[in-house]
């Protein structure tokens, strides 16, 4: 069974291919006979969708399941997972991100905030970080501010279309 739409014999491309256009306009989604069968974006653009913290020895791989559960390969390119450690040594996992999906807002406890407009709006689309948690440590490679220290840190992640 083929999952292509025709409308006036054109081929209609799923995003993110292409757009849908009627009368020269390009739609954000297509319904046809009442029933949704296109959607131009994964989400809506602008919205928030996970505000996470982690502090020292955290288990980062089951504390990030509940997102994983939720959004899955919409968000994720695949499961977030160890890279290093375990919970309580050096434990590092990886997030790889889909396009469209950002980290916005990254946050240290001992060095500060730095959120859209502050140097990371825009790099992160379809990127990817590693957050990390040891004995003494928290942070985040792929940030512009220094990647770890003492206390806590927190990432945002939302869906914005550049």
């Amino acid at each position: 069974m083929s999952k292509d739409i025709y409308f006036n014999s054109t081929l209609l491309t799923p995003a993110p291919q292409g757009d849908v256009f009627f009368n020269g306009v390009a739609m954000n989604n297509v319904y046809l006979n009442g029933t949704h069968v296109w959607q131009k974006h994964a989400m809506t653009p602008g919205t928030q969708l996970i505000t996470f913290g982690w502090g020292y020895n955290a288990d980062l791989v089951s504390s990030l399941a509940p997102y994983w559960s939720t959004y899955g390969t919409v968000m994720f390119k695949q499961q977030p997972y160890t890279v290093s450690g375990s919970a309580g040594s050096d434990h590092r996992v990886q997030i790889n991100l889909q396009p469209g999906f950002n980290f916005h807002y990254y946050h240290q406890q001992q060095h500060g905030t730095h959120a859209a407009g502050q140097g990371l709006w825009g790099i992160y689309t379809g990127q990817s970080s590693v957050l990390y948690s040891g004995g003494s440590v928290t942070g985040a490679t792929g940030f512009y501010i220094a990647a770890s220290g003492n206390g806590g840190s927190s990432i945002k992640i939302g869906y914005w279309v550049t």
